[in-house]
């Protein structure tokens, strides 16, 4: 069987695949009146996955619309309308990382499961444990502390996996998905969002 580790990495590399692949999706689509319409699926998409209580999946596409050659579409976010921009910030803040992620903290505490917490946060504090409590003390004996805050982590993230997603699967959405390849850098993506909108109206809707 492949290590854990091995499926972490898949799923980070997945969160930066459907990132990239959402921002490219509104950026290379050619027509402004389609564009907007894009733009307001993604945050439909937003709404369900909010539903769903799926917040990796719900941080993934926030990443991708606040990329900066999204953010730069002003006539796209103008003609998507003010409660597209609304749904953005809505879920933009949720998942800020301002106070440590409280908001998203907050939103997850009040999740019935199933749901499936952001992986980002989980890592960040599984690393702020692990750095900031040796494993040992100086008089040589293990570090309770940390060995508690840890099974504190683990015993949280156990609760998820206690009831699955009652969901049909679809398999050309699931191949479609898988079939994504990752981009190595974003510089295309503005070099589309360039040839989309290339100017710099100063009335802006995004920001």
């Amino acid at each position: 069987p492949a290590p854990p580790s091995s499926h972490l990495l898949r799923m980070i590399d997945h969160f930066n695949v459907i990132s990239m692949w959402v921002a490219s999706e509104i950026v290379n689509t050619e027509d402004v009146k389609d564009r907007a319409n894009t733009l307001r699926k993604f945050l439909t998409v937003c709404d369900h996955l909010f539903e769903l209580g799926n917040f990796n999946g719900l941080m993934e596409v926030v990443a991708g619309l606040s990329l900066g050659c999204v953010q730069r579409l002003h006539k796209t976010w103008s003609l998507a309308g003010s409660a597209a921009k609304a749904t953005y910030e809505r879920f933009s803040n949720i998942m800020t990382t301002r106070q440590n992620f409280q908001a998203y903290r907050h939103a997850l505490s009040a999740t019935k499961i199933p749901a499936i917490p952001y992986v980002g946060v989980i890592l960040k504090d599984l690393v702020f444990v692990e750095e900031g409590n040796p494993l040992k003390l100086p008089n040589g004996f293990f570090n309770w502390d940390r060995i508690l805050l840890l099974g504190r982590l683990m015993l949280d993230l156990t609760r998820f996996k206690r009831l699955p997603y009652d969901i049909r699967v679809m398999a050309p959405a699931q191949a479609f998905f898988a079939s994504l390849k990752a981009m190595d850098d974003d510089e295309p993506l503005y070099a589309a969002s360039l040839a989309a909108e290339n100017d710099n109206d100063s009335s802006a809707v995004a920001s």
